[in-house]
Protein backbone atom coordinates (compact mmCIF):
# COMPACT_ATOMS: atom_id res chain seq x y z
CA UNK A 1 0.00 0.00 0.00
CA UNK A 2 2.59 2.25 0.89
CA UNK A 3 4.57 1.60 -2.57
CA UNK A 4 1.28 2.81 -4.60
CA UNK A 5 0.95 5.80 -2.74
CA UNK A 6 4.37 6.68 -3.11
CA UNK A 7 3.65 5.95 -6.77
CA UNK A 8 0.55 8.56 -6.69
CA UNK A 9 2.76 11.08 -4.78
CA UNK A 10 4.93 10.81 -7.36
CA UNK A 11 3.34 10.70 -10.61
CA UNK A 12 0.53 13.24 -9.40
CA UNK A 13 -1.70 11.88 -11.48
CA UNK A 14 -4.98 14.52 -13.00
CA UNK A 15 -7.13 11.74 -14.18
CA UNK A 16 -7.93 8.16 -12.24
CA UNK A 17 -10.10 5.71 -14.59
CA UNK A 18 -11.91 2.72 -13.11
CA UNK A 19 -14.17 0.22 -14.10
CA UNK A 20 -16.60 -0.04 -11.23
CA UNK A 21 -14.24 1.83 -8.90
CA UNK A 22 -17.07 3.59 -7.24
CA UNK A 23 -18.33 0.24 -5.90
CA UNK A 24 -15.33 -2.11 -5.67
CA UNK A 25 -11.30 -0.48 -6.42
CA UNK A 26 -11.41 3.09 -4.69
CA UNK A 27 -13.89 0.81 -1.42
CA UNK A 28 -11.29 -1.61 -0.70
CA UNK A 29 -8.40 0.84 -1.12
CA UNK A 30 -9.97 3.03 1.29
CA UNK A 31 -10.49 0.11 3.76
CA UNK A 32 -7.42 -1.53 3.60
CA UNK A 33 -5.87 1.92 4.13
CA UNK A 34 -7.96 2.13 7.31
CA UNK A 35 -6.56 -1.18 8.36
CA UNK A 36 -3.14 0.20 8.19
CA UNK A 37 -3.85 3.87 9.77
CA UNK A 38 -3.84 5.26 6.35
CA UNK A 39 -5.71 8.63 5.52
CA UNK A 40 -6.62 8.19 1.78
CA UNK A 41 -7.46 12.08 2.08
CA UNK A 42 -4.49 12.58 3.50
CA UNK A 43 -2.41 11.44 1.56
CA UNK A 44 -3.36 11.62 -2.13
CA UNK A 45 -6.70 13.80 -1.56
CA UNK A 46 -9.62 11.16 -2.84
CA UNK A 47 -12.74 10.48 -0.24
CA UNK A 48 -16.07 9.56 -0.94
CA UNK A 49 -19.12 11.34 -1.16
CA UNK A 50 -22.66 10.41 -1.97
CA UNK A 51 -21.27 6.90 -2.88
CA UNK A 52 -18.57 8.33 -5.62
CA UNK A 53 -15.56 8.95 -5.40
CA UNK A 54 -13.71 12.21 -6.25
CA UNK A 55 -10.19 14.14 -6.05
CA UNK A 56 -9.05 16.99 -4.45
CA UNK A 57 -6.52 17.81 -7.19
CA UNK A 58 -7.98 14.72 -9.58
CA UNK A 59 -10.57 13.39 -10.90
CA UNK A 60 -12.13 9.99 -11.09
CA UNK A 61 -14.19 8.59 -14.47
CA UNK A 62 -15.60 5.55 -13.73
CA UNK A 63 -15.93 3.62 -17.07
CA UNK A 64 -18.74 1.44 -15.99
CA UNK A 65 -21.09 4.22 -15.56
CA UNK A 66 -20.76 5.08 -19.51
CA UNK A 67 -21.71 1.23 -19.75
CA UNK A 68 -24.14 1.35 -18.21
CA UNK A 69 -26.21 4.15 -19.68
CA UNK A 70 -24.78 4.16 -23.33
CA UNK A 71 -23.28 1.52 -24.25
CA UNK A 72 -26.90 -0.39 -25.06
CA UNK A 73 -25.79 -3.61 -23.66
CA UNK A 74 -28.22 -6.00 -22.10
CA UNK A 75 -28.25 -5.79 -18.37
CA UNK A 76 -26.58 -9.29 -17.93
CA UNK A 77 -23.41 -8.43 -20.75
CA UNK A 78 -22.17 -5.02 -18.66
CA UNK A 79 -18.97 -6.98 -17.46
CA UNK A 80 -15.59 -6.08 -17.83
CA UNK A 81 -15.28 -9.22 -19.66
CA UNK A 82 -18.31 -9.16 -21.75
CA UNK A 83 -18.16 -5.00 -22.44
CA UNK A 84 -14.73 -5.99 -24.13
CA UNK A 85 -15.76 -8.67 -26.05
CA UNK A 86 -18.69 -6.60 -27.14
CA UNK A 87 -16.89 -3.39 -27.92
CA UNK A 88 -13.13 -3.85 -28.13
CA UNK A 89 -13.12 -6.97 -30.19
CA UNK A 90 -11.25 -9.48 -28.01
CA UNK A 91 -10.59 -12.30 -25.48
CA UNK A 92 -9.94 -11.08 -22.31
CA UNK A 93 -7.71 -13.00 -20.37
CA UNK A 94 -9.91 -14.81 -17.43
CA UNK A 95 -9.32 -16.27 -14.46
CA UNK A 96 -11.71 -18.01 -12.08
CA UNK A 97 -12.00 -16.43 -8.95
CA UNK A 98 -11.45 -19.69 -7.27
CA UNK A 99 -8.41 -20.01 -8.29
CA UNK A 100 -6.95 -16.38 -7.01
CA UNK A 101 -5.20 -17.01 -3.86
CA UNK A 102 -3.95 -20.26 -5.08
CA UNK A 103 -1.93 -18.32 -7.71
CA UNK A 104 -0.67 -15.11 -5.72
CA UNK A 105 0.71 -18.63 -3.95
CA UNK A 106 2.21 -20.20 -6.54
CA UNK A 107 1.95 -18.58 -9.84
CA UNK A 108 2.35 -14.61 -8.85
CA UNK A 109 2.89 -13.81 -13.34
CA UNK A 110 -0.53 -15.54 -13.82
CA UNK A 111 -1.90 -13.67 -12.11
CA UNK A 112 -0.75 -10.50 -12.21
CA UNK A 113 -1.01 -11.61 -16.41
CA UNK A 114 -4.90 -11.12 -15.60
CA UNK A 115 -4.91 -8.02 -13.45
CA UNK A 116 -2.80 -6.39 -16.13
CA UNK A 117 -5.55 -7.57 -18.61
CA UNK A 118 -7.78 -5.72 -16.70
CA UNK A 119 -6.28 -2.47 -16.33
CA UNK A 120 -5.25 -2.75 -20.36
CA UNK A 121 -9.03 -3.43 -21.34
CA UNK A 122 -9.98 -0.58 -19.34
CA UNK A 123 -7.73 1.75 -20.41
CA UNK A 124 -8.89 1.03 -24.00
CA UNK A 125 -12.61 0.82 -23.15
CA UNK A 126 -12.05 4.35 -21.60
CA UNK A 127 -9.41 5.94 -24.09
CA UNK A 128 -11.93 4.23 -27.46
CA UNK A 129 -15.45 5.00 -26.07
CA UNK A 130 -15.52 6.75 -22.90
CA UNK A 131 -13.13 9.24 -23.62
CA UNK A 132 -14.73 11.34 -26.70
CA UNK A 133 -17.90 10.68 -25.39
CA UNK A 134 -17.92 12.55 -22.24
CA UNK A 135 -16.12 15.54 -23.60
CA UNK A 136 -18.95 15.86 -26.59
CA UNK A 137 -21.23 15.61 -24.21
CA UNK A 138 -19.40 18.17 -22.04
CA UNK A 139 -19.49 20.39 -24.82
CA UNK A 140 -23.48 20.78 -24.63
CA UNK A 141 -24.08 20.17 -21.28
CA UNK A 142 -23.23 22.71 -18.84
CA UNK A 143 -22.29 20.29 -16.17
CA UNK A 144 -19.36 19.36 -14.91
CA UNK A 145 -17.47 15.77 -16.16
CA UNK A 146 -18.26 13.97 -13.44
CA UNK A 147 -21.75 14.81 -13.40
CA UNK A 148 -22.35 14.24 -16.97
CA UNK A 149 -20.65 10.78 -17.27
CA UNK A 150 -22.75 9.60 -13.62
CA UNK A 151 -26.15 11.41 -14.22
CA UNK A 152 -29.25 10.32 -16.27
CA UNK A 153 -30.31 11.17 -19.42
CA UNK A 154 -32.90 12.96 -17.51
CA UNK A 155 -30.77 15.17 -15.70
CA UNK A 156 -28.88 16.09 -18.15
CA UNK A 157 -31.65 17.12 -20.64
CA UNK A 158 -33.19 18.93 -17.83
CA UNK A 159 -29.71 21.07 -17.39
CA UNK A 160 -29.73 21.66 -21.32
CA UNK A 161 -33.40 22.63 -21.40
CA UNK A 162 -32.39 25.45 -17.79
CA UNK A 163 -30.03 26.71 -20.12
CA UNK A 164 -31.68 27.45 -23.03
CA UNK A 165 -34.53 28.88 -21.20
CA UNK A 166 -32.45 31.00 -19.41
CA UNK A 167 -30.75 32.09 -22.92
CA UNK A 168 -34.51 33.33 -24.23
CA UNK A 169 -35.54 34.73 -20.87
CA UNK A 170 -38.20 31.53 -19.65
CA UNK A 171 -38.69 31.38 -16.00
CA UNK A 172 -37.93 27.58 -15.23
CA UNK A 173 -40.84 25.93 -13.80
CA UNK A 174 -40.80 23.84 -10.31
CA UNK A 175 -40.15 20.79 -10.55
CA UNK A 176 -43.30 18.51 -10.14
CA UNK A 177 -45.08 17.42 -7.22
CA UNK A 178 -47.33 14.87 -8.10
CA UNK A 179 -50.24 14.44 -5.47
CA UNK A 180 -50.12 11.62 -3.36
CA UNK A 181 -53.30 9.93 -3.53
CA UNK A 182 -54.89 10.10 -6.81
CA UNK A 183 -58.26 7.89 -7.74
CA UNK A 184 -60.39 6.29 -11.05
CA UNK A 185 -63.66 6.35 -10.75
CA UNK A 186 -63.78 6.15 -7.47
CA UNK A 187 -60.87 4.00 -6.92
CA UNK A 188 -57.94 4.62 -5.43
CA UNK A 189 -55.17 4.39 -8.16
CA UNK A 190 -52.06 2.46 -7.16
CA UNK A 191 -49.85 3.77 -10.10
CA UNK A 192 -50.65 5.50 -13.43
CA UNK A 193 -48.76 5.58 -16.92
CA UNK A 194 -49.31 6.21 -20.68
CA UNK A 195 -48.85 3.07 -22.40
CA UNK A 196 -45.34 3.04 -24.27
CA UNK A 197 -44.24 2.90 -27.83
CA UNK A 198 -45.17 -0.81 -29.12
CA UNK A 199 -46.28 -2.36 -32.15
CA UNK A 200 -48.25 -5.56 -32.07
CA UNK A 201 -46.49 -7.78 -34.22
CA UNK A 202 -48.38 -9.14 -37.23
CA UNK A 203 -46.86 -12.57 -36.74
CA UNK A 204 -44.23 -14.10 -33.93
CA UNK A 205 -40.89 -16.02 -34.73
CA UNK A 206 -37.78 -16.27 -35.94
CA UNK A 207 -37.64 -16.15 -39.98
CA UNK A 208 -34.92 -16.68 -42.69
CA UNK A 209 -35.10 -15.37 -46.39
CA UNK A 210 -34.12 -19.70 -47.08
CA UNK A 211 -36.55 -21.37 -44.86
CA UNK A 212 -40.30 -21.70 -46.74
CA UNK A 213 -42.88 -19.59 -44.89
CA UNK A 214 -46.73 -19.94 -45.53
CA UNK A 215 -48.45 -17.00 -46.65
CA UNK A 216 -51.77 -16.48 -46.25
CA UNK A 217 -52.79 -13.26 -48.76
CA UNK A 218 -56.19 -11.60 -48.93
CA UNK A 219 -57.36 -11.58 -52.89
CA UNK A 220 -59.25 -8.47 -52.57
CA UNK A 221 -56.59 -6.55 -51.61
CA UNK A 222 -54.53 -7.55 -54.39
CA UNK A 223 -57.17 -6.77 -56.67
CA UNK A 224 -57.13 -3.05 -54.95
CA UNK A 225 -53.45 -3.21 -56.00
CA UNK A 226 -54.27 -4.42 -59.69
CA UNK A 227 -56.96 -1.64 -59.70
CA UNK A 228 -54.93 1.17 -58.64
CA UNK A 229 -51.89 0.06 -60.90
CA UNK A 230 -51.68 2.92 -63.19
CA UNK A 231 -51.80 5.66 -60.19
CA UNK A 232 -49.40 3.63 -58.22
CA UNK A 233 -46.72 3.20 -61.71
CA UNK A 234 -47.19 6.97 -61.64
CA UNK A 235 -46.23 7.80 -57.97
CA UNK A 236 -43.12 5.52 -58.97
CA UNK A 237 -42.08 7.55 -61.52
CA UNK A 238 -43.07 11.18 -61.20
CA UNK A 239 -42.58 11.32 -57.24
CA UNK A 240 -39.78 8.75 -56.17
CA UNK A 241 -37.87 8.42 -59.60
CA UNK A 242 -38.05 12.20 -60.00
CA UNK A 243 -39.10 12.33 -63.70
CA UNK A 244 -41.84 13.13 -66.32
CA UNK A 245 -44.66 10.87 -67.02
CA UNK A 246 -43.10 11.75 -71.19
CA UNK A 247 -39.91 10.43 -69.98
CA UNK A 248 -41.19 7.09 -69.79
CA UNK A 249 -41.50 5.17 -73.18
CA UNK A 250 -44.75 4.27 -73.60
CA UNK A 251 -43.95 0.52 -74.94
CA UNK A 252 -42.49 -0.30 -71.96
CA UNK A 253 -44.36 0.98 -69.64
CA UNK A 254 -47.48 -1.16 -70.77
CA UNK A 255 -45.18 -3.94 -70.61
CA UNK A 256 -44.20 -3.64 -67.07
CA UNK A 257 -47.82 -3.13 -66.20
CA UNK A 258 -48.71 -6.26 -68.07
CA UNK A 259 -45.98 -8.40 -65.97
CA UNK A 260 -46.92 -6.51 -62.82
CA UNK A 261 -50.74 -7.22 -63.37
CA UNK A 262 -50.19 -10.81 -64.36
CA UNK A 263 -48.15 -11.28 -61.18
CA UNK A 264 -50.84 -9.80 -58.99
CA UNK A 265 -52.89 -12.02 -60.72
CA UNK A 266 -51.37 -14.89 -59.48
CA UNK A 267 -50.87 -14.35 -56.24
CA UNK A 268 -54.75 -13.24 -55.91
CA UNK A 269 -56.31 -16.44 -57.51
CA UNK A 270 -53.40 -18.45 -55.35
CA UNK A 271 -53.86 -16.60 -51.74
CA UNK A 272 -52.30 -19.79 -50.04
CA UNK A 273 -49.00 -20.20 -50.67
CA UNK A 274 -45.65 -21.14 -49.67
CA UNK A 275 -42.28 -19.62 -50.91
CA UNK A 276 -38.97 -18.11 -49.24
CA UNK A 277 -39.78 -14.60 -47.89
CA UNK A 278 -37.94 -11.48 -48.34
CA UNK A 279 -36.38 -9.88 -45.21
CA UNK A 280 -37.06 -6.24 -45.20
CA UNK A 281 -35.39 -3.88 -41.99
CA UNK A 282 -37.49 -0.63 -41.82
CA UNK A 283 -36.27 2.24 -39.62
CA UNK A 284 -37.92 5.10 -39.05
CA UNK A 285 -34.86 8.11 -38.90
CA UNK A 286 -35.42 10.01 -35.85
CA UNK A 287 -39.10 8.83 -35.07
CA UNK A 288 -39.73 10.99 -31.41
CA UNK A 289 -37.86 13.76 -32.29
CA UNK A 290 -39.21 14.12 -35.61
CA UNK A 291 -42.89 13.75 -34.05
CA UNK A 292 -42.30 16.49 -31.23
CA UNK A 293 -41.58 18.85 -34.25
CA UNK A 294 -44.40 17.77 -36.46
CA UNK A 295 -46.93 18.72 -33.78
CA UNK A 296 -45.38 21.43 -32.10
CA UNK A 297 -45.52 18.95 -28.49
CA UNK A 298 -44.08 20.62 -25.63
CA UNK A 299 -45.17 20.30 -22.07
CA UNK A 300 -46.26 23.60 -21.69
CA UNK A 301 -48.76 23.55 -24.81
CA UNK A 302 -51.11 20.72 -23.53
CA UNK A 303 -53.82 22.82 -22.39
CA UNK A 304 -57.32 22.10 -21.33
CA UNK A 305 -60.77 23.82 -21.90
CA UNK A 306 -60.13 26.58 -19.06
CA UNK A 307 -57.02 27.99 -20.79
CA UNK A 308 -58.53 27.92 -23.72
CA UNK A 309 -61.57 29.73 -22.71
CA UNK A 310 -58.98 32.81 -21.09
CA UNK A 311 -57.17 32.76 -24.47
CA UNK A 312 -57.38 35.77 -26.55
CA UNK A 313 -57.22 33.81 -29.57
CA UNK A 314 -60.36 31.20 -29.00
CA UNK A 315 -62.43 32.44 -31.57
CA UNK A 316 -64.41 30.33 -33.78
CA UNK A 317 -62.68 28.40 -36.61
CA UNK A 318 -59.36 29.19 -34.61
CA UNK A 319 -56.76 26.16 -35.83
CA UNK A 320 -54.82 26.70 -32.75
CA UNK A 321 -55.77 23.41 -31.25
CA UNK A 322 -54.64 20.25 -31.92
CA UNK A 323 -56.50 17.01 -30.51
CA UNK A 324 -54.48 14.08 -30.46
CA UNK A 325 -54.80 10.46 -28.80
CA UNK A 326 -53.21 8.75 -26.27
CA UNK A 327 -53.53 5.33 -24.13
CA UNK A 328 -53.90 5.89 -20.40
CA UNK A 329 -52.98 2.74 -18.45
CA UNK A 330 -53.78 2.94 -14.22
CA UNK A 331 -53.80 -0.04 -11.92
CA UNK A 332 -56.36 0.31 -9.05
CA UNK A 333 -57.69 -1.05 -5.99
CA UNK A 334 -60.92 -2.47 -6.29
CA UNK A 335 -62.27 -1.23 -2.81
CA UNK A 336 -64.84 1.42 -3.30
CA UNK A 337 -64.98 5.23 -1.98
CA UNK A 338 -67.21 4.63 0.72
CA UNK A 339 -64.70 1.87 1.94
CA UNK A 340 -62.04 4.24 1.44
CA UNK A 341 -63.35 6.59 3.66
CA UNK A 342 -64.20 4.24 6.36
CA UNK A 343 -60.18 3.41 6.41
CA UNK A 344 -59.30 6.65 6.45
CA UNK A 345 -61.69 7.02 9.37
CA UNK A 346 -60.61 3.89 10.79
CA UNK A 347 -56.89 5.36 10.77
CA UNK A 348 -57.71 8.51 12.60
CA UNK A 349 -59.67 6.82 15.63
CA UNK A 350 -56.85 4.24 15.86
CA UNK A 351 -54.14 4.49 18.64
CA UNK A 352 -51.26 6.07 16.61
CA UNK A 353 -48.25 3.83 16.25
CA UNK A 354 -44.91 5.71 15.01
CA UNK A 355 -42.74 3.97 13.08
CA UNK A 356 -39.29 4.29 11.21
CA UNK A 357 -40.61 7.17 8.14
CA UNK A 358 -42.58 9.33 11.44
CA UNK A 359 -39.78 9.15 14.16
CA UNK A 360 -37.60 10.54 11.63
CA UNK A 361 -39.06 13.85 11.59
CA UNK A 362 -37.58 16.74 13.70
CA UNK A 363 -41.08 17.08 15.37
CA UNK A 364 -42.14 13.10 16.02
CA UNK A 365 -45.81 13.14 15.49
CA UNK A 366 -48.49 11.83 18.24
CA UNK A 367 -51.20 11.59 16.14
CA UNK A 368 -52.08 10.15 12.16
CA UNK A 369 -53.39 14.16 11.64
CA UNK A 370 -49.72 15.20 12.67
CA UNK A 371 -48.05 13.22 10.02
CA UNK A 372 -47.46 15.13 6.30
CA UNK A 373 -49.16 14.52 3.52
CA UNK A 374 -46.57 11.50 1.58
CA UNK A 375 -46.75 9.72 5.09
CA UNK A 376 -50.55 9.46 5.62
CA UNK A 377 -50.76 8.37 1.84
CA UNK A 378 -48.31 5.98 2.16
CA UNK A 379 -50.34 4.88 5.72
CA UNK A 380 -53.39 4.74 3.29
CA UNK A 381 -52.36 2.84 0.66
CA UNK A 382 -50.51 -0.01 2.89
CA UNK A 383 -54.00 -0.09 4.52
CA UNK A 384 -56.35 0.11 1.30
CA UNK A 385 -53.76 -2.87 -0.04
CA UNK A 386 -54.57 -4.98 2.48
CA UNK A 387 -57.87 -4.60 2.77
CA UNK A 388 -58.77 -5.49 -0.68
CA UNK A 389 -56.72 -8.63 -0.57
CA UNK A 390 -59.12 -9.51 1.95
CA UNK A 391 -62.26 -8.80 0.75
CA UNK A 392 -61.83 -9.07 -3.00
CA UNK A 393 -59.01 -11.70 -3.03
CA UNK A 394 -56.88 -9.51 -4.86
CA UNK A 395 -54.43 -6.93 -4.69
CA UNK A 396 -54.98 -4.40 -7.96
CA UNK A 397 -56.76 -4.02 -10.85
CA UNK A 398 -56.38 -2.71 -14.19
CA UNK A 399 -57.64 -0.34 -16.73
CA UNK A 400 -56.52 1.28 -19.83
CA UNK A 401 -58.59 4.55 -21.38
CA UNK A 402 -57.87 5.96 -25.13
CA UNK A 403 -57.80 9.48 -24.23
CA UNK A 404 -57.18 12.73 -26.03
CA UNK A 405 -55.01 15.92 -25.40
CA UNK A 406 -55.28 19.30 -26.77
CA UNK A 407 -52.23 20.90 -28.15
CA UNK A 408 -51.92 24.32 -28.11
CA UNK A 409 -50.16 25.47 -31.50
CA UNK A 410 -49.04 28.99 -30.21
CA UNK A 411 -47.49 28.35 -27.50
CA UNK A 412 -43.81 29.73 -27.00
CA UNK A 413 -41.95 27.28 -29.07
CA UNK A 414 -38.95 27.05 -26.88
CA UNK A 415 -39.20 23.39 -25.93
CA UNK A 416 -39.68 22.39 -29.91
CA UNK A 417 -36.80 25.16 -30.78
CA UNK A 418 -34.31 23.42 -28.41
CA UNK A 419 -34.95 20.42 -29.89
CA UNK A 420 -35.01 21.34 -33.36
CA UNK A 421 -31.80 22.83 -32.79
CA UNK A 422 -29.95 19.75 -31.84
CA UNK A 423 -31.86 17.63 -34.62
CA UNK A 424 -30.22 19.94 -37.03
CA UNK A 425 -27.04 19.90 -35.69
CA UNK A 426 -26.52 16.27 -35.26
CA UNK A 427 -27.04 15.87 -38.84
CA UNK A 428 -24.61 18.55 -39.62
CA UNK A 429 -22.10 16.83 -37.17
CA UNK A 430 -23.04 13.30 -39.06
CA UNK A 431 -22.23 15.17 -42.45
CA UNK A 432 -18.80 16.49 -41.25
CA UNK A 433 -18.08 12.62 -40.08
CA UNK A 434 -18.96 11.27 -43.58
CA UNK A 435 -16.39 13.70 -45.08
CA UNK A 436 -13.27 12.76 -42.35
CA UNK A 437 -14.49 9.14 -43.58
CA UNK A 438 -13.89 10.10 -47.32
CA UNK A 439 -10.76 12.03 -46.26
CA UNK A 440 -9.31 8.66 -44.01
CA UNK A 441 -10.17 6.93 -47.00
CA UNK A 442 -8.23 8.76 -49.68
CA UNK A 443 -5.38 9.67 -47.48
CA UNK A 444 -1.88 8.77 -49.00
CA UNK A 445 0.52 9.41 -45.67
CA UNK A 446 0.57 8.18 -42.07
CA UNK A 447 0.01 12.01 -40.93
CA UNK A 448 -3.23 12.50 -43.23
CA UNK A 449 -4.58 9.40 -41.90
CA UNK A 450 -4.05 9.92 -38.30
CA UNK A 451 -5.83 13.10 -38.62
CA UNK A 452 -8.41 12.29 -40.13
CA UNK A 453 -9.40 9.13 -37.88
CA UNK A 454 -9.14 12.06 -35.19
CA UNK A 455 -11.38 13.72 -36.79
CA UNK A 456 -13.87 10.62 -37.76
CA UNK A 457 -14.03 9.97 -34.12
CA UNK A 458 -14.68 13.06 -32.78
CA UNK A 459 -17.55 13.99 -35.24
CA UNK A 460 -18.90 10.44 -34.44
CA UNK A 461 -18.65 10.89 -30.59
CA UNK A 462 -20.90 13.94 -31.31
CA UNK A 463 -23.10 13.28 -33.42
CA UNK A 464 -23.84 9.87 -30.63
CA UNK A 465 -23.79 12.48 -27.98
CA UNK A 466 -26.60 14.52 -29.42
CA UNK A 467 -28.50 11.42 -30.29
CA UNK A 468 -28.28 10.72 -26.97
CA UNK A 469 -29.79 14.28 -25.73
CA UNK A 470 -32.32 13.83 -28.76
CA UNK A 471 -34.01 10.55 -27.83
CA UNK A 472 -34.00 11.79 -23.82
CA UNK A 473 -36.19 14.79 -24.48
CA UNK A 474 -39.17 12.69 -24.81
CA UNK A 475 -38.54 10.25 -21.80
CA UNK A 476 -37.69 13.44 -19.96
CA UNK A 477 -41.46 14.79 -19.56
CA UNK A 478 -42.28 11.46 -17.41
CA UNK A 479 -39.70 11.81 -15.33
CA UNK A 480 -40.45 12.00 -11.49
CA UNK A 481 -39.58 15.69 -10.07
CA UNK A 482 -38.89 17.00 -13.66
CA UNK A 483 -39.84 20.64 -14.26
CA UNK A 484 -40.98 20.03 -18.17
CA UNK A 485 -43.55 17.27 -16.71
CA UNK A 486 -46.33 15.71 -18.89
CA UNK A 487 -47.58 12.68 -19.12
CA UNK A 488 -49.64 13.76 -22.08
CA UNK A 489 -46.64 14.69 -24.13
CA UNK A 490 -45.39 11.14 -23.40
CA UNK A 491 -48.47 9.56 -24.64
CA UNK A 492 -49.42 10.96 -27.18
CA UNK A 493 -45.54 10.73 -28.92
CA UNK A 494 -45.54 7.31 -28.68
CA UNK A 495 -49.56 6.44 -29.59
CA UNK A 496 -47.88 8.32 -32.60
CA UNK A 497 -44.90 6.61 -33.21
CA UNK A 498 -46.79 3.27 -32.86
CA UNK A 499 -49.20 4.51 -35.87
CA UNK A 500 -46.50 5.51 -37.96
CA UNK A 501 -44.54 2.36 -37.71
CA UNK A 502 -48.10 0.51 -38.29
CA UNK A 503 -49.13 2.86 -41.31
CA UNK A 504 -44.70 2.60 -42.81
CA UNK A 505 -44.62 -1.73 -42.57
CA UNK A 506 -47.99 -1.53 -44.49
CA UNK A 507 -47.22 1.14 -47.01
CA UNK A 508 -43.80 -1.01 -47.23
CA UNK A 509 -45.68 -3.90 -47.97
CA UNK A 510 -47.93 -2.68 -50.40
CA UNK A 511 -44.19 -1.78 -52.02
CA UNK A 512 -43.06 -4.88 -51.72
CA UNK A 513 -46.15 -6.94 -53.40
CA UNK A 514 -45.77 -4.49 -56.22
CA UNK A 515 -42.28 -5.07 -56.82
CA UNK A 516 -41.73 -8.08 -56.06
CA UNK A 517 -44.97 -9.67 -56.81
CA UNK A 518 -43.34 -13.45 -57.73
CA UNK A 519 -42.04 -13.93 -54.76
Amino acid sequence: MERWLEHIEQEKPLLYVTYNGDFFDWPFLQKRCEVHGINLRARIGVWEQGGEYMGRFSLHLDAFCWVKRDSYLPQGSQGLKAVTKAKLKYEPVELDPELMLPYARDRPQDLAAYSVSDAVATYYLYTTYVHMFVFSLSSIIPLPVSDVLRKGSGTLCEALLMVEAFDKHIVCPNKERAEPLSFHHGHLLESETYIGGHVEALEAGVFRSNLPTKFKLVPRRLQDLIDNLDRTLQFAIVVEGKLSMDDVDPASLAEVKEKITSMLANLRDHPNIEVNPRIYHLDVGAMYPNIILTNRLQPMAIVDESVCASCDFNRPGAKCQKWMKWSWRGRYYPATHTEYQTIVAQLKEETFKPDADSMALRHPPKSFEDLPRELQAKRILARVKKYSSTAYKGFVKEAVEERNACICQRENPFYVDTVRNFRDRRYVYKDLGKQAAKKYRDARTEVDKVKASDEVLLYESLQLAHKCILNSFYGYVMRRGARWHSMEMAGVVTQTGANIIKVSFLNHALMACRAYASC
